[in-house]
């Protein structure tokens, strides 16, 4: 394979062509591969325990149930930690402190506010309610950003204050940003991007699903599929399904076939019969 960029990840090293982007994919790739396995398993259970319910085999009031919807749900739900700690590895950052802010995005009385009546202010500036639970974009760009502010404390601290000092300020700068500014914005970006893909199928259902489905193979020949991964998880956490997933699903099932065993060998008079095993010496 020619020139390109190699990410070391649990199912085994993958290589980038080099070519359109080959930066911006390498960090999509970095980020949301290591989660998307796990993700991959949660939504098979999701979709056992729907089969389950629907067949009445399990009671959604039971606490059968309620520990295996947790057991699916819990890595969706917090799904801003997880890739906090991508996130942190690709930039550089302390994965602790990481975890810190995206776990105050998703604390519940953060989660609550989404909900409340009363308008919220910090420090007499007017905070806009999210639910941040799910969400995708808001904590990379925290994270991001918590690199900068983390490699300039570093640097102005001295050593032997800085190990509890920059998280401290990390965390006391980070969250109230990412809650006045960063969080909507990045909220509202992801929303307008999945409403653009939305309203492309919705008006011209064939001239989107030929796109992408006839495009696909070439995405994943130049390694430009691992693009639409975060429009794909935030189709999926911000309205429960992603338009996208169907002409994918049938451009990948495509390529497949039966399995079925080689034929035999046919007869040809340019080269002589097979010679029978009762045939005399």
């Amino acid at each position: 394979m020619g020139s390109g960029t190699t990410i070391d990840t649990p199912g085994g090293i993958w290589q980038i062509p080099g070519g359109v982007s080959p930066r911006f994919i390498e960090l999509i790739s970095s980020i949301f591969l290591p989660s998307l396995w796990p993700l991959a398993g949660a939504g098979l259970l999701k979709a056992f325990l729907s089969l389950f319910t629907n067949f009445g085999l399990l009671d959604t009031k039971g606490t059968t149930y309620t520990i295996l919807n947790a057991s699916a749900d819990a890595i969706f739900y917090f799904l801003p930690m997880f890739l906090a700690i991508n996130a942190s590895k690709r930039f550089k950052t302390n994965q602790f402190t990481s975890m810190a802010v995206a776990g105050a995005l998703v604390y519940p009385s953060i989660v609550a506010f989404a909900s409340a009546t009363d308008p919220i202010t910090f420090l007499g500036l007017p905070v806009i309610a999210m639910n941040y639970t799910s969400s995708v974009i808001p904590i990379v760009i925290a994270v991001w950003l918590q690199s900068y502010l983390e490699k300039f404390l570093n640097k102005v601290l001295p050593h032997w204050l800085r190990n509890f000092t920059t998280p401290l300020l990390v965390m006391l700068v980070m969250v109230p940003l990412v809650l006045l500014s960063v969080g909507p914005l990045t909220t509202y970006a992801a929303k307008g991007t999945s409403a653009g893909v939305t309203t492309l199928f919705m008006a011209a259902p064939w001239l989107g699903g030929a796109i992408m489905g006839g495009l696909w193979q070439v995405f994943v020949l130049f390694g430009l599929h691992w693009g639409f991964v975060p429009i794909m998880l935030n189709d999926l956490t911000q309205q429960g399904y992603s338009l996208l997933s169907g002409p994918l699903l049938a451009a990948v099932l495509a390529q497949a076939r039966p399995w079925s065993p080689a034929p035999p060998p046919r007869w040809s008079p340019w080269r002589p019969a097979p010679r029978s095993p009762w045939a005399p010496p």
